[in-house]
């Protein structure tokens, strides 16, 4: 039922509940503290949402050296550094760089701190 006011949600009627484990795809991201090991594969949407997420998180922190947050990267095996990353994501210029590109497949891991 919404409120009639602004549409905000003001009362949800749930029917039933039931158990649903986590997916052993799913990446577990801690908003509060996200320093982690993660290990994404970015043919996975939800992956890819989170590295979107740290990023945006990293810029916040650090501002203009908004990579500096990973380190350790490896991408398909390979280690890329630092520069290697920023290769292969970027800033969206055509949604006033409020958004990232990330690639849409392999097997990223990095330590971000």
């Amino acid at each position: 039922v919404r409120d009639g006011q602004g549409g905000q949600l003001a009362h949800v009627k749930m029917g039933a509940c039931r158990h649903h484990p986590m997916s052993t795809d799913a990446v577990i991201y801690d908003y509060v503290n996200p320093a982690m090991a993660y290990r994404l594969y970015l043919e996975n949407a939800q992956h890819r949402s989170v590295l979107r997420l740290l990023l945006k998180r990293s810029e916040e922190v650090m501002g203009n050296d908004s990579c500096s947050c990973f380190d350790a990267v490896v991408l398909d095996g390979k280690a890329v550094g630092l520069d290697g990353f920023k290769q292969v994501v970027s800033k969206r210029r055509d949604r006033g760089d409020d958004d990232w590109q990330v690639p849409e497949e392999g097997l990223l891991q990095f330590q971000f701190n």
